[in-house]
């Protein structure tokens, strides 16, 4: 599919970056982002490949390296969306602290 997105002309292609589902798509597989941008980076040339919104706090130091990684491998066709992050199971997940915005809201 991405070969094809590229042949036609598509500038870019865009994974999401969750490690759980949703709930509507409770059963839903959810493969990890820059894993499969490296698989993506293999069969393409040119297309851009990125990530929808990665949360800062639910990425670690290893994120960043794999990051380099892929860009370089793919010939600097990385995009790395930074997002605030909304889903408060990923942030237990990884036994992180949920931010709360000061105004008591949640998005």
């Amino acid at each position: 599919m991405a070969a094809d997105a590229e042949q036609l002309g598509f500038d870019s292609i865009w994974l999401s970056d969750h490690f759980t589902t949703v709930e509507e798509q409770p059963e839903a597989t959810v493969l990890e982002a820059f894993t499969c941008l490296s698989a993506l980076a293999a069969v393409t040339d040119r297309i851009r490949l990125g990530t929808w919104c990665s949360a800062p706090p639910t990425v670690c130091r290893a994120h960043g390296k794999m990051l380099c990684t892929l860009d370089a491998i793919s010939g600097g066709r990385v995009e790395l969306g930074i997002g605030a992050g909304w889903k408060e199971d990923e942030f237990r997940g990884y036994a992180t602290d949920f931010p709360i915005p000061k105004s008591g809201l949640r998005s």
